[in-house]
């Protein structure tokens, strides 16, 4: 698949057609020569050799090339393609006008709408009468921008519960941690409570066993019997 790099533009402000790179065409990245919306404003630079300033214009995509040299070659043929089916619709309208009757018409009608829809699309497109307002290009582009907002929105509200939601398993998470934290502390309260009642009632036997055994020694030991004159 021939990558695409040019692109037959039609400027709608000054109705002036050029073939530029597909690179100038503002978040434009086709994947092949008809992946376009030939109905869609797309925002194109525009060059201006007398002031050498250059800006983003609005602008219809026309056809897509492979090179420019490419796109020159369809540009071509396409107006060429044109011209034969104008030539021929003139050579039978003619040829048919003099032997056709009032019932033949709506035949020949036919015939004219059928040859005008074999046209390509595109170069068409280029061709409608500048000198009135395209109502129908303008509201799908503004059809198209609309909807762009609305999809932001719906992704914008779906982040906005989906945070939420995310927030609210925090708070909850914290929650388990605080009464976990508490019943920590408390169960490092009554440890230590019990600890030091422990080390007060071993003090307290060390003291009583410590006078019961000097009592025990007091008639035998001489230091005592001389203290008290014994």
């Amino acid at each position: 698949m021939s990558k695409v790099t040019h692109a037959y533009i039609w400027y709608l402000d000054n109705n002036e057609k050029l073939i530029v790179k597909v690179s100038d065409i503002k978040a434009f990245k086709p994947e092949n020569v008809e992946d376009f919306d030939n109905t869609k404003k797309y925002q194109v630079l525009w060059y201006d050799k007398a002031t050498k300033k250059s800006n983003y214009y609005s602008a219809s995509i026309i056809l897509l090339g492979s090179s420019k040299k490419n796109l020159e070659e369809k540009i071509k043929q396409a107006e060429d393609d044109d011209n034969s089916t104008k030539l021929r619709q003139t050579r039978i309208s003619s040829s048919e006008s003099d032997r056709s009757s009032d019932d033949e018409k709506p035949l020949k009608k036919r015939k004219k709408d059928d040859s005008l829809k074999s046209n390509k699309s595109t170069l068409k497109l280029s061709k409608v009468d500048t000198s009135t307002p395209n109502i129908s290009l303008e509201f799908s582009s503004k059809k198209t921008v609309v909807d762009e907002i609305y999809e932001q929105i719906y992704e914008l509200k779906n982040r906005v519960v989906s945070l939420e939601n995310e927030n609210t398993i925090i708070l909850s998470d914290v929650s388990i941690l605080k009464v976990e934290l508490n019943k920590v502390k408390q169960d490092s309260i009554k440890n230590n409570h019990r600890n030091d009642g422990c080390s007060r009632k071993q003090s307290v036997l060390g003291n009583n066993e410590k006078i019961e055994n000097d009592l025990m020694v007091l008639p035998e030991d001489p230091r005592y019997n001389k203290t008290l004159g014994l």
